[in-house]
């Protein structure tokens, strides 16, 4: 901890610093939970050959998107948040 502390001063994020980080920190973002296994399982399908193309796959996904998607999506995140929440920051996937 001390190199750390030496190399980035008080931007060090861990159980026993400043900034405290909870060691299972829930995937509450639609982009953990959702939006990358799905922008991964197109890729699959696609097999791009080049890191350009993986670029582009991900950027077109996301530009192809509808709004019902989106919408879900942001439904689903509010509703992992209020989970979250009532179960103290503890394990909710299994009442989703």
């Amino acid at each position: 901890m001390d190199f750390l502390h030496s190399k980035f001063g008080g931007r060090v994020i861990s159980r026993n610093s400043e900034h405290r980080w909870p060691p299972y920190s829930p995937d509450l973002s639609c982009l953990d939970f959702c939006f990358w296994s799905l922008v991964t399982a197109q890729i699959v399908r696609s097999e791009p050959q080049t890191l350009e193309q993986l670029k582009e796959l991900v950027e077109d996904f996301a530009r192809n998107m509808d709004e019902a998607q989106l919408r879900k999506m942001a439904r689903h995140t509010r509703r992992r948040a209020e989970l979250c929440r009532s179960e103290g920051g503890g394990h909710f996937e299994h009442l989703l």
